[in-house]
């Protein structure tokens, strides 16, 4: 145990109460990302920053990849000005303006789509090298002394690189696996009540449609009626009262199923998180094996790792599994 402590080192300090700010920054964070499987919890600051950054280079690189390629010289002299020096300069095509905003609005869908985006630019730009430098292949035309255009240089490609950067922060534990009991409630009390709220719209709309087709057909059979002499009057529609208490009645059917909602996401994202841990477990038990005793202190730090999973497993109330000792 002497060992295991002096080469762990002492356990990291409970973080701090949230502040104001940090809980409203985790409300836009779960707005942003809602709907997101496995759940996207709000991380840590040092991660957040780096999906900060990632998307502004990410904006950056599209905005490069954008511009049009400037024609490499041709050999040809430059079209003299008119006389008395008004002759019209060339002008520059300016490249489309980017539909990403500057600032991030911590979706991480933003950050995919900027990625889309620059993929499909950079696969472009590919096509207009290889066509340029085809062109500059072929044989030179003599009309003219004009020399052959060289190929433009092209630009590194970057979407790959910052994809893989992507995957690596959104599979990090500050992402997949919540701080704390109090993150993981309001996270799944949001998914419960968007759950209840689609079906108590749904539920809604079938009222108003039952109650509209129940008009129409009062009002077919009130005409009918009417245009047969001695014919009985039909029973009235129904009234607006009539569509206020089964919408009342239909809600309160739905708000009654919140807390049952409640806790099938609780348990749906415990098993998640669970999902997580127990590879993150299957990661450690396979370098210990890869490394064995040759790395001085690599089985206490194997050890300590499988030990601090094991806390968050226990802290956070996890179901429990055959296969977790």
């Amino acid at each position: 145990m002497e060992h295991l402590l002096h080469v762990a080192g002492p356990s990291p300090p409970r973080p701090p109460p949230e502040t104001e700010e940090q809980r409203l920054e985790a409300q836009a964070w779960d707005s942003a990302n809602a709907g997101a499987w496995p759940p996207l919890y709000h991380p840590d600051a040092p991660t957040l920053a780096q999906l900060r950054d990632l998307y502004l280079e990410a904006r950056a690189a599209l905005a490069s990849a954008l511009k049009p390629v400037e024609a490499a010289p041709t050999g040809k002299k430059p079209a003299a000005p008119a006389k008395g020096g008004k002759g019209a300069a060339p002008v520059e095509e300016a490249p489309p303006p980017l539909a990403w905003p500057e600032a991030w609005s911590l979706s991480v869908d933003d950050i995919a789509g900027v990625l889309a985006e620059l993929d499909a630019a950079e696969q472009q730009q590919q096509q207009q090298q290889q066509q340029a430098g085809a062109a500059a292949a072929a044989p030179p035309s003599t009309a003219g002394g004009a020399v052959p255009s060289a190929p433009p240089t092209p630009l590194p490609p970057q979407a790959a690189a910052l994809r893989a950067r992507l995957h690596a922060l959104l599979a990090s534990q500050s992402v997949r696996v919540p701080r704390n009991a109090r993150v993981l409630m309001r996270h799944t009390a949001r998914a419960a009540l968007g759950r209840v709220v689609d079906a108590l719209d749904a539920k809604l709309q079938a009222v108003r449609a039952d109650y509209q087709q129940r008009v129409a057909e009062a009002a077919q059979a009130a005409e009918a009626a009417a245009a047969t002499p001695g014919a009985p009057a039909p029973p009235a529609g129904p009234t607006p009262q009539w569509l206020a208490d089964k919408s009342k009645a239909g809600a309160k059917v739905q708000v009654k199923g919140l807390v049952n909602a409640w806790w099938d996401e609780v348990g749906k994202e415990k098993g998640a998180a669970a999902d997580w841990v127990e590879q993150a477990l299957a990661g450690i038990a396979s370098s210990a094996e890869l490394s064995g005793a040759e790395a001085p202190g690599s089985e206490a730090s194997h050890h300590w790792a499988r030990f601090a999973l094991l806390r968050e497993w226990v802290r956070l109330g996890l179901p429990p599994r055959g296969d977790i000792q």
